[in-house]
């Protein structure tokens, strides 16, 4: 008499595969919706991270204008400027890790920030006027009067390349309505119109003189100024206050 002992073993195989990116991010130029792809295979599941100029990419914090899709890309919505740069991405595993990287550059029409209708200039004083460009690529700023493009003129005007007007010892002719224009190469542009006021300091041309007169005389003193806009003349008389055309005291005419 025997026995027969049947034994059944299960087998356990474990599958492992290393990170490993199949269709890496290539190079993207535009200003919204631009998708960097990363597409991945490995097991257990590679975790996906995206890295900006070697640091590392909080998007949680940057969900308005990036999204990271379940399937490894980034959506670029809404960029500016400073995101541009290399992006790389990065898939790990407990096997392996796998990175690619690719150029994100981002492009956006010119934008003049510091617009004013109309800018004061005292006569006889250099004036600066800066015309103050964002947008990707950077833009170039010219100045133009009357259509044409200014160049410097040595000893009355200087032109420079950041977008500064200088204008020397300005006077009455140099009152006109300026105007900048920023352009990149993208084929943006940018225009900025601003009227030059020219002030001209008051002045007395004519002062008053001393006189000797009786009481109850009338006595006439002369106060002739040059100005622009037309200054405002006060009267200051001793005991009597401060007076002008729009506030006279009793016995006192005011004449303009």
């Amino acid at each position: 008499m025997f026995s027969v002992l049947c034994l059944i073993i299960n087998v356990i195989t474990t599958f492992a595969e290393n990170a490993q990116i199949t269709v890496p991010p290539s190079n993207q130029k535009g200003s919204t919706n631009l998708r960097l792809k990363c597409s991945f295979v490995g097991f257990p599941k590679p975790v996906v991270s995206w890295y900006k100029d070697g640091t590392l990419l909080n998007l949680s914090t940057v969900y308005t204008i990036m999204t990271l899709f379940k399937n490894g890309s980034l959506l670029i919505k809404y960029g500016t400027a400073v995101d541009t740069g290399q992006y790389t991405c990065v898939v790990t595993n407990e096997h392996s890790t796998d990175s690619a990287s690719a150029l994100v550059i981002i492009t956006g029409d010119p934008k003049i920030i510091n617009q004013v209708k109309s800018i004061p200039a005292i006569q006889g004083q250099d004036l600066t006027i800066n015309c103050i460009a964002g947008g990707s690529p950077t833009p170039q700023v010219i100045w133009k009067l009357d259509g044409e493009a200014l160049g410097n003129i040595t000893g009355k005007r200087e032109v420079f390349s950041n977008g500064t007007l200088k204008i020397l010892s300005v006077t009455r002719n140099d009152r006109a309505t300026y105007t900048c224009v920023a352009t990149n190469d993208e084929g943006g542009s940018a225009v900025w119109h601003t009227e030059l006021l020219i002030v001209e300091i008051p002045q007395v041309v004519i002062s008053p003189t001393s006189a000797t007169v009786v009481v109850g005389d009338v006595i006439e003193f002369q106060c002739d100024v040059i100005g622009d806009p037309p200054p405002k003349i006060t009267w200051s008389v001793p005991s009597r206050g401060t007076f002008s055309k729009t506030n006279v005291a009793k016995g006192i005419d005011v004449r303009f």
